[in-house]
Protein backbone atom coordinates (compact mmCIF):
# COMPACT_ATOMS: atom_id res chain seq x y z
CA UNK A 1 0.00 0.00 0.00
CA UNK A 2 1.27 3.41 -0.37
CA UNK A 3 0.82 4.96 2.66
CA UNK A 4 2.03 1.68 4.81
CA UNK A 5 5.29 4.06 5.81
CA UNK A 6 2.71 6.25 7.15
CA UNK A 7 1.34 3.25 9.78
CA UNK A 8 3.18 4.62 12.56
CA UNK A 9 2.65 8.55 11.69
CA UNK A 10 -0.12 10.47 14.55
CA UNK A 11 -1.94 12.54 11.88
CA UNK A 12 -1.09 11.77 8.37
CA UNK A 13 -3.47 13.08 5.53
CA UNK A 14 -3.75 10.89 2.45
CA UNK A 15 -5.94 11.15 -0.14
CA UNK A 16 -7.62 8.36 -2.44
CA UNK A 17 -8.37 9.16 -5.38
CA UNK A 18 -11.75 7.14 -6.23
CA UNK A 19 -13.82 5.38 -4.01
CA UNK A 20 -14.91 2.83 -6.17
CA UNK A 21 -16.15 -0.13 -3.58
CA UNK A 22 -14.52 1.73 -0.36
CA UNK A 23 -11.71 -1.46 -0.24
CA UNK A 24 -8.61 0.72 -0.33
CA UNK A 25 -10.41 3.51 1.86
CA UNK A 26 -11.21 0.26 4.49
CA UNK A 27 -7.72 -1.04 4.42
CA UNK A 28 -5.98 2.92 4.82
CA UNK A 29 -8.41 3.47 7.55
CA UNK A 30 -7.24 0.35 9.24
CA UNK A 31 -3.37 0.90 8.31
CA UNK A 32 -3.70 4.57 10.08
CA UNK A 33 -3.90 5.91 13.77
CA UNK A 34 -7.32 7.01 14.66
CA UNK A 35 -5.81 10.82 14.67
CA UNK A 36 -5.35 10.59 11.05
CA UNK A 37 -7.45 12.22 8.09
CA UNK A 38 -8.68 10.36 4.88
CA UNK A 39 -9.51 12.55 2.17
CA UNK A 40 -11.34 10.69 -1.28
CA UNK A 41 -11.56 12.23 -4.12
CA UNK A 42 -15.10 10.62 -6.09
CA UNK A 43 -15.85 11.92 -9.48
CA UNK A 44 -19.25 10.65 -9.24
CA UNK A 45 -21.84 10.98 -5.86
CA UNK A 46 -23.84 8.63 -7.26
CA UNK A 47 -20.50 6.29 -6.29
CA UNK A 48 -20.73 7.70 -2.55
CA UNK A 49 -24.70 6.87 -2.50
CA UNK A 50 -24.21 3.76 -3.79
CA UNK A 51 -21.37 3.04 -1.48
CA UNK A 52 -23.49 4.26 1.36
CA UNK A 53 -26.82 1.90 0.26
CA UNK A 54 -25.41 -0.85 -0.42
CA UNK A 55 -21.81 -1.70 0.34
CA UNK A 56 -21.64 -0.44 4.01
CA UNK A 57 -21.31 -4.15 5.44
CA UNK A 58 -18.71 -5.26 2.53
CA UNK A 59 -16.52 -2.33 3.26
CA UNK A 60 -16.81 -2.00 7.06
CA UNK A 61 -18.42 1.25 7.22
CA UNK A 62 -15.87 2.95 5.77
CA UNK A 63 -17.81 6.29 4.74
CA UNK A 64 -19.27 6.41 8.31
CA UNK A 65 -15.29 6.42 10.20
CA UNK A 66 -14.89 10.57 11.80
CA UNK A 67 -11.74 10.41 9.85
CA UNK A 68 -13.08 10.25 6.51
CA UNK A 69 -13.57 13.37 3.91
CA UNK A 70 -15.30 12.43 0.53
CA UNK A 71 -14.83 15.19 -1.89
CA UNK A 72 -17.31 15.26 -4.92
CA UNK A 73 -15.31 16.39 -7.76
CA UNK A 74 -11.98 15.81 -10.32
CA UNK A 75 -8.76 14.83 -8.27
CA UNK A 76 -6.34 16.69 -10.42
CA UNK A 77 -8.71 20.14 -9.39
CA UNK A 78 -8.30 18.93 -5.73
CA UNK A 79 -4.58 18.16 -6.12
CA UNK A 80 -3.81 21.74 -7.53
CA UNK A 81 -5.33 23.50 -4.83
CA UNK A 82 -4.13 21.34 -1.77
CA UNK A 83 -0.41 22.26 -2.45
CA UNK A 84 1.89 19.90 0.76
CA UNK A 85 -1.26 19.21 2.17
CA UNK A 86 -1.22 15.33 1.38
CA UNK A 87 1.28 13.25 2.82
CA UNK A 88 0.22 10.47 0.53
CA UNK A 89 -1.75 10.79 -2.55
CA UNK A 90 -2.53 7.30 -3.82
CA UNK A 91 -3.93 8.13 -7.13
CA UNK A 92 -7.12 6.33 -9.07
CA UNK A 93 -6.42 2.90 -9.96
CA UNK A 94 -9.53 0.78 -9.62
CA UNK A 95 -7.90 -1.79 -7.57
CA UNK A 96 -4.74 -1.99 -9.91
CA UNK A 97 -1.51 -1.25 -9.33
CA UNK A 98 -0.64 2.38 -9.35
CA UNK A 99 2.16 4.77 -8.30
CA UNK A 100 1.59 6.47 -5.18
CA UNK A 101 2.77 9.60 -4.55
CA UNK A 102 4.37 10.69 -1.12
CA UNK A 103 4.64 14.40 -0.45
CA UNK A 104 8.71 15.49 -0.61
CA UNK A 105 8.19 18.75 1.34
CA UNK A 106 6.87 16.14 4.42
CA UNK A 107 9.81 13.90 4.21
CA UNK A 108 7.75 11.58 1.53
CA UNK A 109 9.61 10.59 -1.54
CA UNK A 110 8.54 9.20 -4.90
CA UNK A 111 8.24 4.85 -5.35
CA UNK A 112 7.50 3.23 -8.33
CA UNK A 113 5.18 0.21 -8.14
CA UNK A 114 7.24 -3.41 -9.62
CA UNK A 115 5.58 -6.42 -10.43
CA UNK A 116 7.19 -9.10 -9.10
Amino acid sequence: MGCAHLAGSRKPIILIGGLGLGYTLRQVLDMLSPYAQVVVSELLSAVVEWNREFLGELNGRSLEDDRVDIKIGDIVELISRSRNRFDAILPPGGGEPHLPLQNESKGGRMRPWRRH
